[in-house]
This record gives C-alpha cells, sequence and structure tokens, in this order.
C-alpha cells in the first residue's frame, strides 16, 4: 500500500468509532495503513472517549504510538504504562466521589443507569443517554458544574469527568510530553493535510 501524504505531516491523531472503524469493526486496509504508517515513521495516536480498560487492549494490538482514553484523562502508550492527564491524587477517592455525584443524579433522574463499561475507567463516570431529553442533559451539566464536575454526552453515554478534563488538552500534552519536536497544526485550517486524512481513512 503507497499512501499520498504531504511531507509535512509528522504525527496523526484521530478518532477511532466512526472514523477509524466501517460499521464498529477495524477492516484489514486499516490495519495495513497503520502499519505503512509506522514503517514510515509516522506515529499514529487514537483519541477516544472509551474506557481506559478497553483502549489498552486495543493500543497492544494495533501498530499505534498509543492511545488517548475517556475524553483526555488517560494516555496509554503502546509500551509503557498508563499516564493520568488529569490531576488524581488518589484514585480510589476519585471513584467514590463520581459515584457520589452520579447517586446524587440518580435521585433526580432515577432511570439512569451506570454504564457497562464504567468499572473499566478511571478518570469519569458512564451512564446511559437512552430517554433524556436536551433539557434533562443541560440540567445534568449545570449540577456537574455547581459540584465543580465536568459533563458531557455523546449519542450513547453521558461523562462525568474532571471540569479540565477534555480531548484537545489532553492531545496537546501528550505532544508536548512525547513528541516535543513537533508542532501541533490546526488542521482545520490546512486543506492539504485534512484531505489526505480523510482520503487515507476512506480507504480503510
Amino acid at each position: 500500500m503507497l499512501l499520498d501524504l504531504p511531507n509535512s505531516i509528522r504525527l496523526i491523531a484521530t478518532d477511532m468509532d466512526g472514523t477509524l472503524t466501517r460499521r464498529g469493526k477495524f477492516t484489514p486496509l486499516l490495519l495495513q495503513a497503520l502499519e505503512v504508517l509506522q514503517s514510515a515513521g509516522i506515529p499514529v495516536v487514537i483519541v477516544t472517549g472509551r474506557s481506559a480498560g478497553w483502549v489498552q487492549g486495543v493500543v497492544s494490538y494495533l501498530p499505534v504510538a498509543g492511545a488517548i482514553a475517556e475524553n483526555g484523562g488517560v494516555f496509554l502508550p503502546g509500551d509503557t504504562e498508563p499516564e493520568f492527564l488529569v490531576h488524581v491524587p488518589d484514585l480510589a477517592d476519585h471513584r467514590r466521589s463520581l459515584a457520589d455525584l452520579f447517586h446524587d443524579l440518580q435521585n433526580t433522574f432515577p432511570k439512569i443507569q451506570e454504564a457497562p463499561d464504567n468499572r473499566f475507567r478511571l478518570t469519569d463516570w458512564t451512564f446511559d443517554v437512552r430517554g433524556l431529553s436536551a433539557a434533562d442533559l443541560q440540567t445534568m451539566g449545570d449540577r456537574c458544574q455547581d459540584a465543580g464536575w465536568g459533563f458531557t454526552y455523546s449519542t450513547v453515554q453521558c461523562h462525568i469527568k474532571p471540569a479540565a478534563q477534555d480531548k484537545a488538552s489532553a492531545l496537546e500534552q501528550v505532544l508536548q510530553r512525547h513528541f516535543p519536536p513537533l508542532v501541533w497544526t490546526n488542521w482545520h485550517h490546512n486543506n492539504a493535510q485534512q484531505d489526505a486524512i480523510k482520503n487515507l481513512l476512506n480507504r480503510s
């Protein structure tokens, strides 16, 4: 496989679900493309909201430099221990605080249920988004903010998280710690690079 990428591309940071997957699966062409990028010396960093436990399994098998999990909470390099990207002085206390806030929300929204993957998480707390209205989600976000926590949601899950935890700042930390020679290019204003990455991923 030959990849027609601009010479200025030094690293690729990418979402996973719906970007690297097709119908929820990794494809043979994707694996081939990742191997070619690795051989070319272009590291790939996955950025996802999935749990640290789930992502640790992925990075152990895929030819990637690592992955940022839990919407910016943890970096999992391919060959070393996980690194927190948010301040967690005591993990047990952190999990208890998240649980307390979830149960507080549950008193107001009794139908919400802890997500199956929550037991594999370190920095955030997840529960099912089904059945929640936009007004419900706004109320939850306000409650979390008032309690000093952050809140985000997708089409699948809601996440209670540290207020400073987000994918963009996490990626910046990872670049500074592990890839200091690289300059973070804003691809939203670099159409040639953006189109090249889209073409690569669409082939997979």
